[in-house]
């Protein structure tokens, strides 16, 4: 259980009602934690403040108003959240209401009709309301996000921008151990985006144009005067809008459960945030990650989203910053639209299935290149950061220095462009069968090509059946208890 979910149990706890091995458990929880600690000493004094009060008879129309607020909030919370939720006494954890939660307010109510209230059982009713959700005392007339709306008013956006940054290090990488982004991001949702980069360690810049009505990614590198092309498919658009678009990884933000950070002030405007930290957010990217977003209380958008994320098991450390968003600002068209006059066509690749059959591919032809090694795991930031590495070092031997490998003539830039479409949809095809349960292990850390009896990457087919992967790149489907042999002698 979650600091956040342990508020019930120090009250339980502080009067003395609750079992004795719970009871141990929370003395074991507060010895350790500052946290409930503190709630804990909170609880006492305000139960030390009820003692101090006299009995006396309750208001007439307490009832009246309890039952007006109760109303008031069902309210509210329909209209923020369209479904039941409960939020806790700290307004902390978005967790789903059981039925029995949902029906003590309206239980606590009739007890109120049915009996005499002290000023220390009103107190208490107050507490124990607080702890189910239901708010006794008059609201300020504060406003606050409208987290169940976020979603559908961006989406009534059309034209969007925004800036980033990231730091990415490394400490296993010989080469490029520490590396720096900012880019200038603009979104148009009926046809697509433009991302441009600057890498401040390199002094180099690209501009991607993505457009769905073309079907095209395109990478321009203005100063040497090249660019690839991307041929996209109908599948591959679909899930580039939802990694891409912030409103498509918002939305997914907002499936998550959730904890609320309360409110800050950024740049003069009054947020409120929320924190998520779920394995399946953001899978694609990376193994973990942990992501807040800011809103302002005023417009319902967005102000500040912040992620942290590892790769590489461990050995990658990003942390990207999206701020300077522009909702709705006023834009020119051909912002979109790449100037490609004087610029040489490099590559042109079309962009892959996302299926096993594309992950083999991908792993094969990185092993080639990497001496039979196969890519540590596969995130998007890692992969991306072995391709360059291998053709950082590729170049180095060759040329005596690798550092800007693609200003060589003779650069592969149709490998190059391939190699990286192929293990991008490598790496959705992994994310995918993670985010849906499908038992899905991978590793490229301990097996390589020369280990064909290992098995390299398993997944599950049925509820009996497993897909395995092995060191060869061979594929078959085994049952559980034949995986639990090979992975048994893999182990040893």
């Amino acid at each position: 259980m979650t600091c956040n979910k342990k508020e019930d149990q120090l009250i339980r706890y502080l009067l003395t009602i609750l079992e004795q091995t719970e009871a141990a458990k929370i003395e074991n929880h507060l010895s350790s934690c500052q946290t409930c600690q503190k709630r804990y000493e909170r609880l006492q004094k305000t139960r030390g403040l009820l003692r101090t009060w006299k009995p006396v008879d309750p208001p007439p129309d307490l009832q009246q108003k309890v039952m007006d607020d109760m109303r008031a909030q069902k309210i509210i919370e329909e209209k923020s959240f369209k479904k039941s939720s409960f939020i806790s006494a700290e307004g902390e954890t978005k967790e789903t209401q059981t039925e029995s939660e949902k029906t003590a307010p309206m239980v606590l109510c009739k007890k109120m009709s049915n009996y005499k209230i002290t000023a220390f059982a009103s107190a208490a009713v107050i507490i124990v309301g607080i702890v189910l959700g239901v708010n006794f005392i008059n609201k300020s007339s504060t406003p606050g996000v409208a987290w169940g709306e976020l979603v559908e008013k961006m989406e009534s956006i059309d034209f969007y921008s925004f800036k980033s940054q990231s730091i990415s290090m490394d400490s296993k990488s010989n080469t490029y151990g520490f590396v720096t982004q900012q880019v200038d991001r603009y979104y148009i949702s009926r046809d697509g985006f433009r991302i441009d980069h600057h890498y401040p360690w390199i002094f180099y810049d690209s501009i991607t144009y993505a457009s769905w009505l073309d079907k095209t990614f395109i990478s321009t590198f203005p100063e040497i005067k090249k660019y690839t092309r991307i041929l996209l498919t109908d599948e591959y658009i679909n899930r580039m809008h939802f990694r891409e678009d912030p409103r498509r990884f918002i939305k997914e933000f907002m499936s998550y459960n959730y904890t609320r950070l309360g409110r800050k002030n950024i740049d003069g405007q009054e947020v409120e945030g929320i924190e998520i930290n779920d394995p399946k957010f953001r899978k694609f990217r990376f193994e973990d990650c942990i992501a807040q977003i800011w809103v302002n209380v005023t417009t319902n958008l967005p102000v500040l989203f912040e992620l942290e994320g590892t790769s590489g098991h461990g050995t990658v450390e990003t942390k990207m910053v999206f701020d300077n968003f522009n909702w709705e600002g006023e834009y020119d068209s051909r912002l979109f639209e790449p100037d490609l006059s004087g610029y040489r066509l490099m590559a042109e690749v079309e962009s892959m299935p996302i299926h096993e059959a594309t992950a083999i591919e991908a792993l094969q032809r990185f092993s080639q290149l990497a001496d039979g090694k196969y890519p540590r795991s596969l995130d998007h930031i890692h992969t991306r950061r072995e391709v360059n590495n291998l053709y950082y070092r590729m170049y180095k031997e060759r040329m005596g220095k690798g550092h800007l490998f693609w200003e060589d003539e003779d650069f592969d830039w149709e490998g190059y462009t391939s190699l990286h479409s192929l293990l991008n949809a490598t790496c959705i095809f992994y994310a995918e069968l993670f985010t849906t349960d499908k038992d899905v292990v991978y590793r490229g850390e301990k097996v390589a090509a020369d280990d064909a009896a290992l098995p390299l990457m398993r997944w599950k087919i049925a509820d009996d059946m497993y897909r395995v992967l092995f060191g060869d790149l061979r594929i078959e489907d085994v049952s559980k208890a034949q995986l639990i042999e090979l992975e048994e002698a893999f182990e040893s």
